[in-house]
């Protein structure tokens, strides 16, 4: 088997749900098999606990700079080794990689992002698949969303799922719900938060509290939103996983009006915390929830507010079994055996 070395721009970065799969992947295969992440120099954020990880600090330079020339200046010695990148492309330079492709948000809708964002991707991604060895995905949904914008064999493409994390798994429920609903996701456009807010300025809503948990991202732009005609809207900015947990535990109902993911860990978080979950009707997320939320149009108010309401009345009715069926599919120890075997076979 060849070196494996891991690809730690991520630790470098706060942990969004794109670096918490990388993270976690780290830790669940490094029980399964040995590797060497490479991390920019100085740069690794104290909210990552690195302990038990083999990890060498290397290069001065930090972000996209780091990736394409330090990473492939370190690997330009090494012989017989493949490295795994878990987010973002990854350099290049480098033709014995891995790399992970979580969704082609910015081709589905390049207004989404800024413009710089979306040329370096536009040019990069299919230079980034023709030089790797496979390329990972989240979901079946992005996996059939690449095959849809590039020219690639599906044999290539290998579906990683999610999972929960253990910090944020395995609570039990309060009895008595708070009146408030959750969401979590940063602060970008196809998140649709604005839709989202709109909702809960509507009178049917006025007497619940909706609480938002993420962080803006730069790339996309000036988002306006305006919280100061709505009492009822709460935005807690990040978080730790520990408050995040609580937040899950003893809210009503989480919500994601989200317009398009590859994923999305957020409601199985909630899941795992015995929060019921009402979602967007968007496919990836009937591929990964099935039967256990309550979906709506995420461009219809009146719909959400629909969505809200049969929670709040107690007349949403999944089956008690469909939660922990769904719970059961993922496992970070699943996702990294999966990883193995893909090593194997390369």
């Amino acid at each position: 088997m060849s070196i494996i070395y891991i690809n730690g721009r991520f630790l470098s970065n706060p942990m969004t749900g794109i670096n918490r799969f990388a993270y976690e992947l780290c830790k669940a295969s490094s029980r399964l098999f040995e590797f060497t992440i490479i991390a920019p120099n100085g740069r690794i954020l104290p909210e990552y606990d690195i302990r038990g990880l083999n990890i060498i600090e290397y290069g001065r330079l930090k972000s996209h700079l780091w990736e394409q020339i330090s990473l492939p200046l370190f690997l330009s010695t090494k012989k017989n080794y493949i490295l795994l990148n878990f987010s973002g492309l990854g350099p290049l330079l480098n033709k014995s990689k891995i790399t992970t492709i979580h969704d082609v948000s910015f081709l589905h809708n390049p207004d989404w992002f800024s413009k710089g964002y979306y040329l370096f991707y536009k040019i990069l991604t299919p230079l980034i698949i023709k030089t790797s060895r496979a390329i990972l995905t989240v979901s079946e949904f992005s996996k059939s969303e690449i095959l849809k914008y590039y020219d690639v064999t599906p044999a290539k493409i290998h579906v990683v799922y999610n999972a929960v994390t253990k910090a944020l798994e395995n609570s039990t429920s309060d009895n008595q719900k708070d009146k408030y609903i959750l969401t979590v996701g940063s602060l970008d456009p196809r998140k649709n938060f604005k839709t989202l807010i709109r909702a809960f300025s509507d009178e049917r809503l006025k007497h619940l509290e909706l609480r938002i948990v993420g962080g803006t991202n730069r790339v996309f732009g000036e988002l306006g939103y305006d919280m100061q005609n709505s009492p009822n809207i709460k935005f807690l900015g990040r978080i730790s996983d520990e408050e995040l947990r609580n937040q899950y535990r003893n809210a009503h109902l989480f919500i994601l009006a989200s317009l398009y993911e590859g994923f999305g860990i957020p409601p199985l978080e909630a899941l795992g915390n015995g929060c019921p979950i009402a979602l967007s009707d968007i496919p990836v997320f009937h591929e990964i929830f099935e039967d256990a939320a309550v979906y709506f149009n995420p461009t219809d108010v009146n719909d959400i507010i629909g969505a809200i309401l049969k929670s709040y009345n107690n007349s949403m009715s999944p089956s008690v079994d469909t939660p922990n069926k769904v719970l059961k599919k993922f496992s970070w120890n699943r996702s990294a055996k999966k990883i193995q075997s893909i090593l194997n076979t390369i």
